[in-house]
Order: structure tokens, then sequence, then C-alpha cells
């Protein structure tokens, strides 16, 4: 296996670790989200010295692990380097352990987008598109290197400051989220690529390695289990007084816009009728789109699938917020499933991974996968 690790540290600019802390180093963990912040834990051997009748931890004086110093977290595997976190330490956890070196110290950090959650405002964005308002707070956190990468809503229109003045009530962060829910979208920041995405579920394009499990020496993954969750999908129904024309009309949406990856999308079988709630003040188009994005949402989590992976036998480490094949499980759960979660844990000698997939329904569209 050709694996190699390297952090870097540091309050202002990180640079490599000490050879101290190096040492120290047992193990890493990242976790990589799609709506949920990314993270990371870090575990060091901490062992201490008796000077002069006095105990002290020598590590917990360490300037590059104090707390909110940034974190960079690379791998080289295979001759390619990727960067697997840009993160801030968040959390120090120290436990003595019950003998000699038996001591660890757990440092725990999340992404860069931690700091957009560090202020609380209200703030006014008169004459803004929702893209437009998450365009430029994410333009506000230039400085840490974030690219934005905003796709419109189908929807997206800029509102009468006479009518309607879009506000912000919370961090930026939180604000993020809120716009991404009302389109049916999700925020995050790719550590990756220091991309700040704000935008559908990225459920099209380029499907990696499959995941196989159940067929003997080509079976890549282990521990792999489903969980059908039947009564997730909704359709939303509701009058809505147009704030523009005061015509009140009905709406009820009939099926989800996300891409289908299953054969047999849920909705289509049973669903729940709710009644969408928080319509007042939006025009026709602006309550269809909540209702839609309601519905989207409900139906991306109808299947999910967790398990485990050794990197060295998947011959390459499995990515989130994109797409992967299963195969092995069956008619009903084989096919193509959305990388909503990946944890990446190592230490020297092994790459293992932990991974939780979804998708709107049963049954491999493809009819040849195993």
């Amino acid at each position: 296996m050709s694996l190699v690790f390297t952090i870097l540290m540091g309050a202002q600019v990180p640079i490599p670790i000490t050879p101290t802390i190096n040492l120290a180093l047992k193990r890493i963990e990242v976790i990589h989200n799609d709506t949920e912040r990314s993270g990371f834990q870090l575990s060091f051997a901490l062992g201490r010295k008796v000077v002069l009748g006095e105990a002290d931890y020598s590590l917990l004086q360490e300037p590059q692990l104090q707390p909110f110093n940034r974190v960079f977290i690379l791998i080289t595997w295979q001759g390619m380097t990727t960067k697997l976190m840009d993160g801030i330490i968040t959390h120090l956890q120290v436990n003595p352990g019950d003998s000699p070196g038996a001591g660890e110290l757990m440092v725990t950090g999340e992404d860069i987008s931690l700091l957009m959650d560090q202020e609380e405002k209200i703030v006014a964005h008169p004459a803004q598109s929702d893209d437009m308002i998450v365009n430029q707070i994410i333009a506000n956190y230039a400085q840490y290197g974030l690219i934005p990468q905003v796709v419109p809503p189908a929807n997206s229109h800029i509102p009468d400051p006479i009518d309607y003045i879009p506000m912000q009530y919370g961090t930026d962060w939180v604000y993020l989220q809120e716009l991404a829910q009302r389109h049916g979208y999700v925020f995050y920041v790719a550590s990756e690529s220091n991309t700040a995405y704000w935008g559908p579920p990225q459920k099209s394009g380029r499907t990696q390695d499959p995941l196989t499990i159940n067929l003997a020496n080509d079976s890549n993954a282990f521990k792999l289990n489903f969980k059908h969750r039947i009564l997730a999908p909704a359709t939303y129904t509701t009058w809505v007084q147009d704030v523009s024309t005061n015509q009140i009309s009905s709406l009820t949406t009939k099926a989800s816009n996300r891409q289908q990856l299953a054969r047999q999308a849920a909705l289509e079988q049973s669903h729940r009728l709710l009644q969408l709630q928080g319509t007042s003040g939006l025009s026709y188009a602006q309550a269809q789109a909540l209702a839609q994005a309601k519905t989207d949402l409900s139906t991306d989590n109808v299947v999910t699938a967790e398990g485990e992976l050794d990197v060295t036998r998947y011959g390459k480490p499995l990515q989130a917020r994109g797409l992967v094949e299963v195969r092995g499980a069956g008619n009903k759960y084989n096919g193509k499933y959305y990388v909503k979660r990946v944890i990446h844990s190592l230490q020297t000698g092994s790459y293992q991974q932990q991974f939780l997939l979804s998708r709107e329904g049963t049954g491999a569209v493809s009819s040849h996968i195993l």
C-alpha cells in the first residue's frame, strides 16, 4: 500500500507539524458530509515527564495544537495527493490512562465553514435573489480560499423592495442552510477543492467504481446493511393567495424533480399527502417551489445503506457527494446510490472507510447488475 499522510497546522498559515507531534500521532479520522459540517479527529499518544516533582504533558504546550488553529490534512495515495480537510481545531480531550504510556490526546475540529457560524446577524438583502445572496455571503470569506459554486434555482427571482426585502436572522452558515432547504438544495464546503457548493445534491455525472458484496474474491465492501423508510416520501398541497394578484389557487406536488437513481421510486408507490405551511406572503410560484423542495427532500433518504471498505482492496478512496454503484445485494438494492457521508480512518498501514449511501427507491436501472 502506497499511503502517506501529511498534517499542517498553524494559527495563521498552517505549516508541517513538528517531529514531536508527528511521532505522537496514532490515528486520523476525517468525516465528509453533504449537509452537516465535515470534521476531523486526530489521536495522539500522550506522555508526561516529571521534572522537579511536577508532572507535565508536554504535548499540550505545543503551539500547533492550540484551539482555533487551522489544520490541513493531506493524503498521498498511489502517487496522487488530495487535501482531505481544511479545518479549525474546536475541541481538545485528554485521557490520562490508567498506566504509564496509556494516555491519549484527542484533537477535534470542523471544516472551514465553521467560520461562517461564529456571528449571529440581522441583515437585509434588498433586491437580491437567493442565489445572489449566497454568492455575496460566500464572497465575504474569500480570504480563506473559498470558491463559490452556486446553482441558481429554476424559480430564481429578484424581489421588488417595495413588496419584500429578504432578511437574515442568524449566522451566515445557518442562513445558507435555510436558503438551501427552501429550494431542496444542500450547502457544504468541500475541503478537497475549497469549493463552497450551494445547489441540488449532485446525482448525475461520473459514477465511482462499484462497491461489491457477497461475490467471493470480487467483494471489496463489507458490513453493508440497508434501511427502507417506506413512510418517508411525501407530496404537499395547499391553497395560496398570490401576494401580487390576490388570486386564490390550489397547488399539489405530484413527483420529485430529483435525478432518479432507482428503477422504482417510492413516491410512485405510496406517500403521505401533507399540508404545506408557511406560504403567507408568497407568490404562487414561490409557494409551488417551496412545496416541490419539500417533496424532493422527502425522497432523498428513502433507502439508505451503511457499510465499510478497505481502501487497499477497493483501489482508491470512495468520495462523498457523488455517485457509486452497488453490486451483489440483489435486485432490490443493487444499482446507483448517492454517497451522503464518508468517514476516512487512517493509521500506519491501514486505510479504512465507513460510508452512508442513499436514494429514492429500490431496484437497479440496469438489470444486468448482479
